[in-house]
């Protein structure tokens, strides 16, 4: 009787022995699955935040060359409205001069009447 008794007990403990180890390599599996849909999932991601950086390289670009145009109009802007600027200033200079030889002549002639 006690050779079955522990014949039993040796059972019963190989039994659970494998019951855990089919519930590790059960676990085992599962994780490996949920691991591989991880990996899938981020490579997707991977794909689609390459496709946006490359978008967005393009789209950085475009904005560049907008602003390299619109800093080129600007300073052409200003260079034109400097000369303009110089050119009044030599009017208003000139009409200044012609005015003061204008009154001086015009006292000359009243001098002389």
């Amino acid at each position: 009787m006690e050779i079955l008794e522990a014949f039993d007990r040796s059972f019963l403990n190989s039994l659970y022995h494998y019951r855990m180890l089919n519930k590790r390599i059960k676990d085992k599996h599962e994780d490996i699955e949920r691991l591989s849909k991880e990996l899938d999932t981020d490579a997707k991601k991977k794909v689609e935040l390459e496709d946006q950086v490359e978008r967005m390289s393009g789209e950085i670009e475009t904005y560049k060359t907008s602003i390299d145009d619109f800093n080129k109009r600007y300073y052409e802007l200003k260079k034109q409205r400097d000369a303009l600027h110089s050119d009044r200033k030599y009017v208003y200079i000139g009409c200044i001069s012609a005015a003061v030889n204008y009154t001086i002549s015009q006292y000359h002639i009243n001098e002389f009447c």
